[in-house]
């Protein structure tokens, strides 16, 4: 009597292409050993399907890092192998390349970071090299814009209030995400334009500062702010006003009604006050007589003033 046994056995370790199957019975006591007749078995290489993501939005500053994610999916099998990223609005430039880590079933995952991209914009695309057991793919094109870095420019001054004639010093400090910017500060006076500029220097990894001392400001009050002109990489940025108090040099001159004066006579003392900018100084005068305070007096729109008359004993 013929009995057939029957028992399963499953593989997925079979590389694509044509293997040839055999089973060999090896008999046992009481039946003879045998062999089955060939069976050609084929494999074949599963298609692939690529996806590119990224976490920038457009458009990204740049030097920004930015980083690309691959997916790579199968009907079967988990994809194994390389991923190259290309841009194709520069003439398919390479950007970077990364090996595929298991994400689940039939689907595995790489990143590319890149703080390079250019300013302008960008057509990214993603291809899977493929294996033996997975055929290559191509993501879609992912578009993304890369912009100038915004920056923050603040000012500072050495001192709120100076004398005419003394030097002062505005700094002006440029920030950004990203780096250091480049370029040139005007410090503009909004009495009378721009008083002078400064070329920057790095601070620090996102820092650059630049200074101006100038000694030509002329008396009054002055709103002075930093303007930051930019350059190919970092966008423009104006700081808040400071203010600058310039006070004018001042002499002071008195004089007496009589000279000399006469035991017991009365004497008007005149102060007047003159400002070296031909403005009108303002205030009180204080008139001492060897050295003490005899009185005070206000100044008229002239510029000068008369002590209370005073009995000379």
């Amino acid at each position: 009597e013929f009995r057939r046994v029957l028992f399963r056995s499953t593989t997925a370790t079979l590389a694509t292409g044509t293997h040839t199957i055999t089973a060999t019975y090896a008999g046992d006591g009481g039946h003879v050993a045998s062999a089955s007749a060939p069976l050609a078995q084929e494999v074949y290489a599963v298609a692939t399907t690529a996806t590119l993501t990224t976490t920038a939005t457009s458009p990204a500053a740049y030097g920004a890092v930015i980083r690309f994610t691959a997916t790579i999916e199968a009907t079967s099998g988990i994809p194994t192998g390389s991923v190259t990223i290309r841009d194709a609005a520069l003439s398919d430039a390479f950007v970077g390349t990364c090996t595929l880590s298991p994400l689940g079933a039939g689907s595995a995952r790489c990143d590319v970071t890149t703080g390079s991209l250019d300013l302008g914009d960008h057509l990214l695309y993603a291809t899977y090299a493929g294996t033996t057991g997975h055929l290559s793919s191509q993501s879609s094109q992912l578009a993304l814009n890369v912009g100038q870095t915004t920056t923050t420019t603040t000012i500072a001054t050495s001192a709120s209030v100076v004398t005419a004639g003394t030097a002062v010093t505005f700094t002006a400090n440029v920030d950004s995400s990203t780096a250091a910017p480049t370029g040139t500060v005007d410090f503009i006076d909004s009495t009378g334009g721009s008083i002078g500029s400064c070329a920057l220097t790095q601070a620090s990894a996102t820092r650059a500062s630049c200074a101006l001392t100038l000694s030509t400001l002329r008396p009054g009050t002055h709103l002075v702010a930093a303007q930051y002109s930019g350059d190919q990489e970092f966008a423009p940025s104006v700081s808040g006003e400071v203010v600058q108090v310039v006070k004018a040099t001042t002499a002071v001159a008195i004089s007496s009604s009589a000279q000399p004066a006469a035991f017991g006579q009365l004497v008007t003392l005149t102060v007047g006050v003159a400002s070296v900018d031909a403005t009108t100084a303002s205030g009180t005068v204080t008139v001492r007589v060897d050295g003490t305070a005899i009185g005070t007096c206000t100044l008229d729109v002239a510029g000068s003033c008369d002590v209370a008359r005073l009995e000379e004993h």
